[in-house]
């Protein structure tokens, strides 16, 4: 397997997505026990006492969940106070802009507040959502541990809907707000094969996008180029193993993100399909990893649309 650090997963760009691939050495079962009853029995035979290693891995493996669980109960803690922040964040954004007030139409400004629908992949967890003008929330859970390498691309995703009121072809900006009050983990084991060419590693990538498609009136789907202002990096983790001991590594992610496309074509009669997503992306070999955005104050906000026709 690859250095995870220098093989991190990105995000393909809306409307070009591909499920993630991941390849597992030693496919057949009987094959590769074979292989590590070989080894073994060299290393025994080297003179190495393999069952100390043994045990030094199993206190290592429960030291590590020691850490972990200890991180987590500090992350609890802090989270309320977190989440607050993050409110006031995006009402005073949408204050300073004057979209929680009345906007006028004939100026070209307008919004859309509410969500049409949240959703999540499978392997999220989805606890709790709610949906309201500028209050639309997800509480979701991502948690994942392999013994082998495995891997996860998934997202949750709040969907926003928006036709064209003027009658007319217009060119516009769209701005997205989305907010992030979670806390992500990634974990690695020690490992004790001294030959072994590929330690643990654990890796973490979320991202936060805004997704674009245009339904025109005669049917017709189109997904706009690509912007880098869509997407904006919400954290990335990873954690290598070391000799015998695993590893953590964990962040408090508090953050409001201001996501947009500028000189969006959008034609008279047609609708625009706006989503704003966190997508999680995970890949570990004898690891683990989380992101948790449920609990204590902990949760997603798709807070809603600002879009700006131009004159």
């Amino acid at each position: 397997m690859s250095d995870l650090s220098q093989d991190r997963p990105r995000s393909s760009r809306p409307g070009f997505r591909g499920r993630p691939q991941s390849s597992r050495p030693y496919q057949d079962a009987a094959a590769r026990q074979a292989v590590l009853a070989a080894l073994r029995s060299a290393l025994e035979g080297a003179g190495l006492d393999l069952e100390r290693l043994g045990e030094q891995r199993r206190r290592g493996r429960a030291e590590l969940e020691s850490a972990l669980a200890g991180f987590r109960t500090a992350s609890d803690a802090r989270a309320p106070a977190l989440g607050h922040a993050v409110g006031r964040t995006a009402q005073n954004w949408l204050d300073a802009h004057r979209v929680r007030g009345a906007l006028a139409p004939a100026t070209g400004h307008y919004s859309v507040s509410t969500a049409e629908l949240i959703s999540v992949t499978l392997g999220i967890d989805l606890q709790a959502e709610h949906v309201g003008p500028w209050a639309n929330t997800a509480e979701v859970a991502f948690s994942r541990q392999t013994d082998d390498v495995d891997g996860f691309d998934g997202e949750v995703t709040f969907s926003f809907s928006w036709p064209n009121p003027t009658g007319e072809d217009v060119v516009c900006t769209v701005t997205g707000l989305l907010g992030v009050v979670a806390a992500a983990d990634v974990t690695a084991d020690g490992y004790w094969w001294p030959l072994d060419p590929t330690p643990p590693a654990s890796e973490i990538d979320v991202l936060a996008e805004l997704r674009l498609r245009v339904l025109e009136a005669d049917g017709q789907v189109t997904v706009p180029p690509y912007q880098d202002i869509q997407s904006q990096e919400i954290v990335y983790l990873v954690a290598h193993g070391d000799w015998t001991e695993g590893t953590i590594t964990g962040q408090d992610i508090v953050r409001g993100y201001v996501l947009q496309y500028t000189d969006l074509f959008l034609p008279a009669g047609a609708r625009l399909q706006a989503d704003l997503t966190c997508e999680i992306a995970w890949l570990a070999l004898d690891g683990g990893g989380q992101f948790i955005a449920a609990g204590n104050g902990r949760q997603l906000s798709g807070f809603g649309l600002f879009i700006e026709t131009q004159p």
